[in-house]
């Protein structure tokens, strides 16, 4: 008797079933069974060869090595397969189990903050019916509530990418996103300068000036006008919608600030 040997294969694809024991010499019959009672083939020694109906379409039996060819497969061909020679000598048995590809993960980015020129992100991972949520930065991610237990998902960062990853035995498909982009967006607009007076509630535009990081154009701005200002002013490089940042010097000193924000 053959123990079963497992074959994992994919949706759409072909698996050929060979004879794991050697067929003596002039048998008169092989049989090709699934699941131990549904015949799929029947080869006689006179070279006679009856395929069932439901699978002529799905086998090629090869009349040579006497193995059996399963095409085009599907979740249903899932089962057991097994070749018997006369008096139900067992030739070969296999266990297929057939699987779908994974469909392409989705992955949602939850909230984001920054901390000096780290970036750190909450962000979920959905592959089919199971999601992971996993708290990164620059280096690593770590799953919220704990490690998780679901081999099919995964996350990983490297070089500022993180990678959601969704697989099974045989297939796998990924989806990412660049970490840093989320707190230091790449804007490529311009920010423009305003004076604000404020016994007068006027603010008046200074100046537009054209750039690729807006944290750059705050950062800059702020110290140019800390050079011309009294005391230091207070620098914010956060860039959140369309907000640059804010400087001002002390307000026991003075009365008028500037703001900076994106055009």
């Amino acid at each position: 008797f053959c123990t079963g040997q497992s074959v994992v294969k994919l949706e759409g694809d072909s698996v050929t079933l060979d004879l794991q024991r050697p067929a003596e010499t002039g048998i008169k019959r092989i049989i090709w069974s699934f699941n131990l009672n549904t015949d799929i083939v029947t080869y006689y020694s006179n070279y006679k060869l009856k395929t069932e109906d439901e699978f002529k379409d799905k086998v090629y039996f090869n009349s040579r090595t006497f193995s059996l060819l399963v095409k085009n497969l599907r979740k249903s061909d899932s089962g057991i397969y097994r070749a018997e020679g006369p008096g139900g000598w067992v030739l070969a048995e296999y266990r297929l189990r057939v699987l779908e590809p994974v469909e392409a993960p989705v992955l949602t980015l939850v909230t984001y903050w920054s901390t000096g020129d780290s970036c750190h992100v909450t962000v979920n991972c959905t592959g089919g019916d199971r999601s992971l949520m996993s708290s990164c930065d620059n280096t690593s991610c770590s799953p919220e509530g704990g490690a998780s237990t679901d081999s099919t998902l995964s996350m990983s960062v490297r070089d500022d990418i993180i990678s959601c990853n969704h697989s099974n035995p045989f297939s796998w498909k990924s989806q990412t996103i660049e970490i840093n982009r989320q707190c230091f967006s790449d804007i490529g607009g311009k920010c423009i300068l305003f004076l604000c007076f404020m016994d007068v509630f006027t603010c008046l535009p200074l100046q537009f000036i054209s750039v690729s990081w807006s944290f750059i154009c705050c950062g800059l701005l702020c110290w140019i006008f800390s050079q011309f200002a009294e005391s230091s002013s207070d620098l914010c490089t956060s860039a959140h919608h369309g907000f640059c940042c804010y400087c001002s010097s002390h307000p026991r000193e003075t009365n008028h600030f500037i703001i900076i924000s994106l055009y």
